[in-house]
């Protein structure tokens, strides 16, 4: 079924149409646009980032993994995250200041004058749904990223097994010795 035939088929039935916002699980920043509290983030506003995403943001994660978001722009924006239809995370609240502004993603997520938060995430798949909070400027952009913690091969822990044994017998026979 095409793009066309699928809103079509929506617009028929009467609803809207939502298309999920695939997003690499790489660490990568994804920048986002929001406006006025309660409302959901859209895409735009990519600013630093490697790319920009919307509601619903959507990942599959192989092993464990990490989400965080981080507000930019001017300090004081806080978010709801939904994960999987469920209220997981609230940014905290912060001072609204229109004198501390940062585009930088990195900067904005260590600087505690910027609302952000992180998740940590097994295996699995994801549907995020990211409602603003506070909103003190009415509309603005941020960012968010999700990592992967890649869970070594057998076959490479097995060989980081083998050389700790290696080193720990040099050891034994350096102490054997004197």
């Amino acid at each position: 079924m095409t793009n066309f035939q699928k809103v079509l088929a929506f617009t028929l039935l009467g609803a809207t149409p939502t298309f999920a916002d695939v997003i690499a699980v790489n660490g990568d920043w994804y920048g986002f646009c929001f406006s006025g509290a309660g409302n959901g983030i859209t895409r735009g506003c990519r600013n630093a980032g490697v790319g920009s995403t919307g509601n619903p943001v959507e990942f599959t994660l192989n092993s464990t993994g990490t989400f965080r978001i981080t507000d930019a722009g001017w300090a004081g924006d806080s978010f709801d995250v939904y994960v999987n239809n469920v209220l997981t995370l609230q940014t905290p609240t912060v001072v609204p200041n229109d004198q501390i502004s940062e585009v930088d993603p990195d900067i904005s997520f260590a600087n505690p004058a910027f609302s952000s938060g992180i998740i940590s995430l097994g295996p699995g798949s994801y549907s995020l749904r990211i409602l603003l909070r506070d909103a003190p400027f009415e509309g603005g952009g941020a960012y968010l990223s999700v990592v992967s913690h890649a869970v070594p091969e057998p076959t490479e822990a097995a060989a980081m097994g083998l050389l700790a044994a290696t080193g720990l017998s040099v050891m034994v026979r350096r102490r054997r010795r004197e």
